[in-house]
């Protein structure tokens, strides 16, 4: 997969976490195993959302 594949992957796969989390009341390792995201991804993802989440904060 192309980086920009990837990227749009990521930012989609951040999206579906964060709306599980406000919609549905699950944690971010809740989320993850819904979606089945594999443990060795888990870490970049949980990076991603801190750097959303203080974006969005600001």
């Amino acid at each position: 997969m192309c980086n920009l594949s990837q990227g749009i992957v990521d930012r989609t796969t951040i999206n579906y976490i964060i709306s599980m989390m406000k919609n549905l009341n699950l944690s971010e390792e809740e989320c993850m195993e819904a979606l089945d995201i594999p443990q060795e991804h888990r870490e970049l993802y949980h990076m991603m959302l801190q750097d959303k989440m203080e974006v969005s904060q600001v």
